[in-house]
C-alpha cells in the first residue's frame, strides 16, 4: 500500500503532490524555550545549563552544527549528534565571563534540514567579581568555593614568614607561622640586648653599670665597654689627666 502512494506521487509530481510517507518520515525539532538567563556568574567559572530539544517528528533529526552571533562568553559545550523520533535531547550551552557587567547573544543550532530555519536561543548573564578571600595568613591557601559560594581556607606547611626581624627559620605549624628566636648579646657586660622585630637586635648601653667609685670620673658605657673619663671639674682643679679615656672591664 505504501509503495502503491509512493508511485502514485511521482507519477502526479508534476500536479504538486508530496508523498505522506517521505513526509512523516523526517524529524521535527522544537526548543523547549527560546531564552536562558544565566544570572549572575563569578569571573573566572563556567557555569553550565542546558536547554531540551524535542523531536516530534516521524523520523530521526541530526543536529549538523551551531553558531553564536554576540558576547564571546558563551558557547555551545555540548550538542546531540541525532535525537531519534518522538524522543528528547538536550543542548549543553556555557557561560564564562571574563569581565563584570551584563552580557548576551543569540545561538543558532542548525539540523540535517535544509529547507527548515534553524533553533535560536537568547543567552544572557552577568559577571560579577569572584570573592579574593585572603585572610592575611601565609599559612593558609584561600581558594573561592564556585559550588557553595564561600571562601575556604586550607592550612599549609613549609616555609613563611611570620614579619618579625626577631626569628629565623620561619615554619607553618597549625595554621600559624612559628620562628626559631636569635640571640642578641654584642659581647658587651654594660650593654642591654633586646630584639625589636621591626629591625632586629637592638643594643641599650646602661652607664650605671660602669661605676669606679672615683667621683672625679664620668663613667661610660659605649661599644668598647665602660669608660672613665676625667671629669671637667678634675681638669679645672689641676688634676693630671691622662691621654685618652680610661676602660675597664666593668
Amino acid at each position: 500500500m505504501k509503495r502503491a502512494a509512493y508511485v502514485f506521487c511521482v507519477i502526479s509530481l508534476a500536479s504538486g503532490c508530496e508523498s505522506t510517507e517521505l513526509s512523516y518520515s523526517r524529524g521535527d525539532v522544537q526548543l523547549e524555550q527560546t531564552t536562558l538567563d544565566f544570572g549572575t556568574v563569578f569571573i573566572g567559572h563556567a557555569e553550565t545549563r542546558q536547554v531540551q530539544i524535542d523531536n516530534r517528528g516521524g523520523g530521526p533529526s541530526r543536529l549538523v552544527r551551531s553558531s553564536i552571533t554576540g558576547a564571546d562568553t558563551f558557547a555551545v559545550a555540548e550538542l546531540p549528534e541525532q535525537i531519534p523520533a518522538g524522543a528528547f535531547g538536550a543542548v549543553k550551552l556555557q557561560f564564562a565571563p571574563a569581565l563584570e557587567g551584563s552580557a548576551t547573544a543569540t545561538i543558532s543550532i542548525f539540523d540535517d534540514a535544509k529547507d527548515r530555519p534553524p533553533l535560536v536561543i537568547l543567552v544572557f548573564g552577568t559577571g560579577t567579581p569572584t570573592p579574593a578571600c585572603n585572610d592575611n595568613n601565609n599559612c593558609t591557601d584561600d581558594t573561592f568555593d564556585f559550588n557553595t559560594e564561600t571562601c575556604v581556607h586550607t592550612a599549609r606547611t613549609g616555609a613563611c614568614d611570620d614579619g618579625s626581624a626577631c626569628t629565623v627559620d620561619d615554619v607553618c605549624v597549625d595554621r600559624s607561622c612559628v620562628g626559631r628566636a636569635i640571640a642578641c648579646n654584642d659581647g658587651i657586660a654594660c650593654t642591654h640586648d633586646v630584639c625589636d622585630a621591626a629591625i632586629g637586635c637592638t643594643v641599650i648601653p646602661d652607664h650605671t653599670a660602669c661605676p669606679d667609685e672615683d667621683p672625679c670620673t664620668i663613667d661610660q658605657c659605649t661599644d668598647q665597654g665602660c669608660t672613665h673619663d676625667d671629669a671637667p671639674t678634675a681638669m679645672s682643679a689641676g688634676r693630671s689627666s691622662p691621654a685618652g679615656p680610661r676602660t675597664s672591664a666593668s
